[in-house]
């Protein structure tokens, strides 16, 4: 069977997604975290910068 990827995207920018979600997101080997979504556009650029994640999103709505 093919190793495939498991596409991630985040919703919101709580402790948990920024100490737990996305440092295991990372370093899982089939792990590919794609955005981060939040309801303040500052603090989703910062994350996404931070640990490179490639798209950000001010609303919810978008990340789908």
């Amino acid at each position: 069977m093919e190793n495939s990827q498991v596409r991630w995207g985040i919703l919101g920018d709580a402790w948990i997604a920024k100490e737990r979600l996305i440092p295991a997101m990372n370093a899982a080997v089939n792990s590919q975290l794609l955005a981060i979504a939040s309801r303040s556009e500052e603090k989703a650029k910062e994350l996404a910068q931070t640990y490179s994640i490639p798209r950000t999103n001010k609303r919810y709505e978008e990340a789908s």
